[in-house]
This record gives structure tokens, C-alpha cells and sequence, in this order.
């Protein structure tokens, strides 16, 4: 127990944690050695401020990310899948899911934390990753209360209308029929994120009249916005999968389904609904399956970009400070080579209360600003637009990074969470990654001599995909 470090004070805080009322409490003990536990990273410049701010003689900075490793989040996740078997879609699931791993996450973190670590005093806050009831058995007080009422009448409002979007069927629904058979699917929500072929029409009617149709009548819907009344409107119910899901994805709460039947997209979809035990059925003939384009060989890569991701309480193995940690290698990387523009894209739902937080977006960019580079900016243009000027793309995680390749834009995989990589399908295709701060500084080093490599390499894994597409798409 010796061993351990010693603090006056601890807080457990987030992107959004305010600043003086940490400063206060520090301050009231007359704290002279203060660690601050975030859900997010700590960017430099944040350092600096806080470093400032509290004015201590020793002043430590630790994510959540660096106290759990890929197998303990994996077990998180396991076990509130396994605690709520019984839950199987009941229409609270998500809910259920995400305060248990919540619970289990933060308690996770809190005994790893005390391991190494001991304090007199310790405060944690609430919202985005945090669960303060988990941190109570280690002498840990609420930061601040829940919320104002004013706030907390917000989150209740756009709860409930967001309830009764999901609850209370629509009067009318969007009617397609498969071209290769007599199905019909009706869907009772958007569509948007599916790439449907064009040619097929997409008639408005009653639900009443198409629920009273003879035949095979699906109620459809896609896998982000199932709504919960779906499975109560007397029909089968297919579940499209729409986005990037990689088959080493954990169960999450793809038990909120309930019995619904999924619709894949591509073969690694399939591989995690298989996984997780789900039943699949063969992908009718209403959408496009798009191959990826060979890749464009620039002459020399001097426009980059930096495709951020988004994080929320979906499962344990993602964090908060994913996000954070991509953006700061690049950042560094901007600084180290000033022949190269950097652009950085934030995710468009980052400042979402439920993903990375109000003011997301903002912190990004003010960590662009003050690093006050020619080369490193945060993007200003159209998704469209920054595909089309980059001369390559990263990411970690993103449907838009296969996006990219399948439009012949060259791509790199950056996974620098030291756990497992959602984009791993890929990179067993042959798709270039890197996983370390280390490997990333080495491809950058080299990256005038190594452009034909890495258009080779995506050529090959190019084919490999589509092939895998090929065989997926005949029945």
C-alpha cells in the first residue's frame, strides 16, 4: 500500500466539468497535490490550464482509457449482456444497458485507480461516462448537484418526445416491393442512411391499408432508428443494418431487438450478428451494394484528412477520449511536418449531450487554434468537399473512411487506443493501419517514398472486398 501515490484530492470530471467549482473544492481543503480522472484526454493546452488554475505543487492527469484494457471493457460488456438475458426486447433495454455498463465501467475504473493511487478527499461529477453512485465506496463525494431544474425539465422534454417517437406508430409508411420477389417492406422509420436503388419507387400509404395487404408485408426499419412499437404491429419485423459494423463489435444492445430479423449490408455485418447469435435473412433486391474503387495514385500525399469519430455509453470499449488522443497525435504530427496540410473533420454529432458533449466540437477547435499552425486547420466544407481536395483520409472508425475508398481516395486505418481495432475486417483484406504513436510517426517519415506501397497494398485489399461483396451478393 506504500507503493501507492498520494493526493490531497481527486476529482473524477469530464469535457464539461466546471473549472472553478473544481478549483473551489481544491482550494477549501487547501489541496496542495490534486488528480484529475477524466472520461475524456487532457489536452496540453488543457493541462496548462488546470496546472494554472489550481496552482498545485503536484497535479496529475488519467482517462478512463488508461486504466482498463481491451479485455476488462470486453468483460463489461459481456457480463451486463449476460445479467440482462432476460430482458431480451423489452422496450427500457437500452436504458437498462447503458446505466449497468455504466455502473460497471466507472467501478472498474475506481478500483484500478485505488490499486495505485490513495487520497484524502475525491469528488466526482456527473454526465458523459461518469456514474458517481459507483465511486461512493471510495470515500468520493458528488461534484455538484444532478442538474437545475430548468435543465433537468429539458432532458425530461426531449426524452418524452423522443419516447413517443419511438412508441407511437406513424399513420403512414414508406412502401417498397423487392425487385426479385413479391416482398413488401414497409418502413416506419428514415431511410436516410441506406443506399436504396433508385429505380425502385417508394410509394407513401396508410400503415392501416399496408398492414391489411395479403402476402409477405415486412415491417422494416433500420438498426439506429428501431422504433420500439415495431415488433407490437403484428408483422415480421426486419432490422437493415445500416453503417459500419465490424464483426469484433460487442453484443452492445443488439438484445433490445428482441426477435427481430437483420438484413446485413456486407459480410462482416452478418459475421457480428451471427456472432451474437441473431438470425440474418438473404438482403433483398432494394438497395445498391457498392463495390470500392480502385484507388487514385497522387503523385505526392500533401493534403490530409482526419476523419474524428464519435463516442458515446454504446458499450464499454469505447471511450470518450478516442477522439481526443487521434486528434492530438495529428496535431503534433502538423507541427512535425509543415509541408503537409492537416485537416481535421470533427463527427457532425460530437457536441450530441449523449456522445462527446455540448461544446465538443468548440474544444477541437480551440486546441487547432492554439496551436497556431499554417498547415493544421478544422474543417469548414462539406463532407463532399474534404474528400474531394485530400489526397489521403484517416481514421479510426468510420463508415466515411470506406466512403472514401469506395470513390478511389486513398486511406489509412489509425488505432491508437492500445485496444482492439474496429476496422480490423479490413485490415485482414490488406487495408494499411497503424497502431502506435510510434508506427504513425515512422509511415509520415517515409510517406513521400512509400505512396506507391500504399496504393499497391489498397489496390490488393480493394479486390480482396469486393470479391468477399461478390460472393456475399449471389444467392
Amino acid at each position: 500500500m506504500s507503493d501507492r501515490q498520494q493526493w490531497d484530492a481527486v476529482f473524477v470530471i469530464n469535457q464539461c466539468s466546471p473549472e472553478a467549482l473544481v478549483a473551489q473544492k481544491a482550494g477549501l481543503i487547501l489541496a496542495r497535490s490534486v488528480l484529475l480522472i477524466g472520461s475524456h484526454h487532457f489536452f496540453k493546452s488543457e493541462r496548462k490550464k488546470w496546472t494554472d488554475l489550481l496552482g498545485c505543487e503536484k497535479i496529475g492527469f488519467i482517462s478512463f482509457a488508461d486504466l482498463l484494457d481491451d479485455e476488462a471493457m470486453a468483460n463489461i460488456d459481456a457480463e451486463c449482456s449476460f445479467d440482462l438475458r432476460y430482458a431480451s426486447g423489452t422496450a427500457d433495454y437500452v436504458t437498462l444497458y447503458q446505466n449497468k455498463m455504466l455502473a460497471r465501467k466507472n467501478q472498474a475504473v475506481a478500483e484500478n485507480l485505488a490499486k495505485l493511487h490513495c487520497w484524502h478527499r475525491a469528488w466526482c461529477d456527473y454526465n458523459l461516462g461518469l456514474w458517481p453512485a459507483a465511486w461512493r465506496a471510495f470515500n468520493t463525494t458528488p461534484l455538484r448537484v444532478w442538474q437545475t431544474n430548468w435543465t433537468r425539465l429539458k432532458t425530461h422534454l426531449r426524452k418524452c418526445i423522443s419516447t413517443l417517437r419511438k412508441v407511437s406508430p406513424p399513420t403512414t409508411v414508406r412502401l417498397l416491393k423487392a425487385s426479385d420477389t413479391n416482398e413488401l417492406y414497409a418502413f416506419v422509420s428514415s431511410t436516410r442512411r441506406l443506399a436504396l436503388n433508385p429505380a425502385i419507387p417508394l410509394i407513401e400509404l396508410p400503415l392501416k391499408n399496408v398492414l391489411a395487404m395479403p402476402g409477405p408485408v415486412f415491417v422494416a426499419t433500420t438498426l439506429h432508428e428501431y422504433p420500439r412499437f415495431a415488433s407490437r404491429l403484428g408483422r415480421p419485423v426486419r432490422v437493415f443494418a445500416d453503417g459500419l459494423l465490424p464483426s469484433n463489435y460487442p453484443r452492445s444492445y443488439i438484445d433490445g431487438y428482441g426477435d427481430s430479423v437483420f438484413i446485413p449490408a456486407d459480410p462482416f455485418a452478418e459475421r457480428w450478428f451471427i456472432s451474437c447469435g441473431k438470425k440474418c435473412a438473404r438482403t433483398p433486391a432494394l438497395w445498391t451494394h457498392r463495390p470500392l474503387a480502385d484507388p487514385v495514385n497522387p503523385t505526392l500525399i500533401r493534403k490530409v484528412l482526419v476523419l474524428l469519430g464519435h463516442a458515446g455509453d454504446w458499450c464499454a470499449l469505447v471511450n470518450r477520449s478516442d477522439t481526443d488522443v487521434l486528434a492530438e497525435a495529428f496535431i503534433e504530427l502538423a507541427a512535425k511536418y509543415k509541408n503537409i496540410d492537416f485537416i481535421l473533420r470533427p463527427h457532425p454529432t460530437m457536441n450530441h449531450p449523449q456522445h462527446e458533449g455540448a461544446g465538443a466540437v468548440e474544444r477541437i477547435q480551440a486546441e487547432i487554434s492554439q496551436a497556431d499552425l499554417p498547415n493544421l486547420s478544422c474543417s469548414q466544407m462539406t463532407l463532399a468537399e474534404d474528400l474531394q481536395v485530400a489526397d489521403l483520409t484517416v481514421s479510426e472508425y468510420s463508415a466515411t473512411l470506406v466512403d472514401a475508398w469506395r470513390s478511389g481516395r486513398p486511406g489509412l486505418i489509425v488505432n491508437l487506443t492500445k485496444r482492439r481495432s474496429f476496422m480490423e475486417d479490413y485490415e485482414r483484406l490488406g487495408f494499411l493501419a497503424v497502431q502506435n504513436r510510434e508506427s504513425l510517426a515512422q509511415f509520415f517519415s517515409q510517406l513521400d517514398k512509400s505512396v506507391a506501397d500504399l496504393i499497391n497494398r489498397q489496390a490488393t485489399a480493394v479486390q480482396h472486398y469486393n470479391m468477399l461483396l461478390k460472393n456475399f451478393n449471389t444467392p
